[in-house]
């Protein structure tokens, strides 16, 4: 699939995300118990929600933290917080496909951003669209913070 990379200007997202980001490594074995917790937490509160976001924050090391997007702030529990998305401009790409071919998606605006002479700051996102059997149909918005 080709990825076309765009820049835009984003405002922040308010997320509810689980409390403790997780090593890139773990993203396999943590992500679904961690999204669980934050749902788990989102429905019982009767929170408005969206869809599900990962946000990697550039270490050393990288970790991730799972969340999902909410309409409006709340006050943090144990194990799950409210945050925000980062704003200002990114450079972004939407990834139509299986979740394990996201990195090309990656690839695609790190190469575009090196090419065009743009920096990246240590903040990227993934934003994933509503649920389909059909994994070629998945859609998954990726971005990079630049600087």
């Amino acid at each position: 699939m080709t990825h076309e990379v765009t820049i835009a200007h984003v405002d922040a997202q308010t997320i509810a995300v689980y409390r403790d980001p997780v090593p890139l490594a773990e993203i396999p074995d943590r992500y679904g118990p961690s999204l669980d917790e934050v749902w788990k937490f989102v429905r019982g509160a009767g929170i408005a929600t969206e869809h599900n976001v990962f946000v990697y924050d550039a270490g050393p090391p990288t970790v991730v933290r799972f969340g999902v997007q909410v309409h409006d702030a709340f006050a943090d529990a144990e194990r799950v917080v409210c945050s925000q998305t980062p704003a200002g401009a990114v450079a972004t790409t939407t990834h139509v496909g299986p979740y394990d071919q996201l990195g090309t998606a990656h690839n695609a605006v790190r190469t575009w951003c090196a090419e065009q002479g743009r920096t990246i700051s240590d903040a990227s996102w993934e934003v994933y669209g509503d649920w389909d059997d059909d994994p070629n149909k998945l859609e998954t918005d990726v971005y990079y913070l630049l600087v």
